[in-house]
């Protein structure tokens, strides 16, 4: 059975853009294609409830606090597609918008092709589901009302163009939020690969990048 583990890898930076930032999270990957191997720990982190995450640090009036490290397993092979399902249980995005204005916002998230480590092949046949989410409050004292996830729990996220997974209308999602993922058995978080894509036995690395605005949907 191969391994997957998409997670922040190194001190993650937003960019310097006006009440909007972008975060990048890594991934990699070991799959086998038809086969079946052993579990392989891919050198990430492997506790299930992200033991050791201390957020971002990020600073400012609109920003991603926190983003999760996500270990997948490769699950099933089937016609050809590999099926690999998240195994982390308390999966969450933190954004905290502080502003006055209550402008709004959108969340994007864009995910690169995976590359070997061995022979630099790439993988770009490839997608990600965020299966069910939904959005709790930080704080029982937050009065406002919720932002909206806009990704349905079966939406494919394509590699390399980023797609629009949540927002906040005007007046809606200020305070601190937390976009839960992956706490469904019935539609867990996946990752979806291309069988024919992956040439060899090897860990394949990418990068989640996050993007949030202060432009509402």
């Amino acid at each position: 059975m191969a391994s997957l583990t998409l997670g922040i890898m190194f001190t993650a930076q937003s960019n310097a853009l006006a009440n909007s930032g972008s975060l990048s999270t890594t991934a990699k990957v070991t799959l086998s294609g038809d086969g079946s191997t052993k579990p392989v720990n891919p050198g990430g982190p492997t506790d299930p409830d992200d033991s050791g995450n201390n957020g971002t640090g990020s600073k400012g009036k609109l920003t991603l606090d926190y983003v999760p490290n996500l270990t997948f397993k490769q699950q099933r092979v089937t016609k050809g597609q590999i099926v690999t399902t998240a195994t982390n249980r308390g999966a969450y995005v933190q954004i905290s918008d502080r502003r006055f204005t209550g402008a709004g916002w959108q969340l994007q998230v864009k995910p690169s092709p995976l590359v070997g480590e061995k022979d630099f092949s790439e993988i770009s046949a490839a997608a990600l589901q965020l299966g069910s989410a939904s959005f709790a409050k930080a704080s029982t004292t937050n009065v406002s009302a919720s932002p909206t996830v806009t990704d349905s729990a079966t939406s494919l996220i394509p590699i390399g163009s980023y797609s629009l997974v949540a927002s906040a209308n005007k007046g809606t999602g200020l305070g601190t939020w937390l976009l839960q993922v992956n706490r469904s058995t019935i539609a867990p978080t996946k990752l979806l690969v291309n069988n024919a894509d992956v040439k060899q036995q090897q860990t394949y690395q990418g990068a989640l990048t996050w993007l949030l605005t202060d432009t509402p949907q």
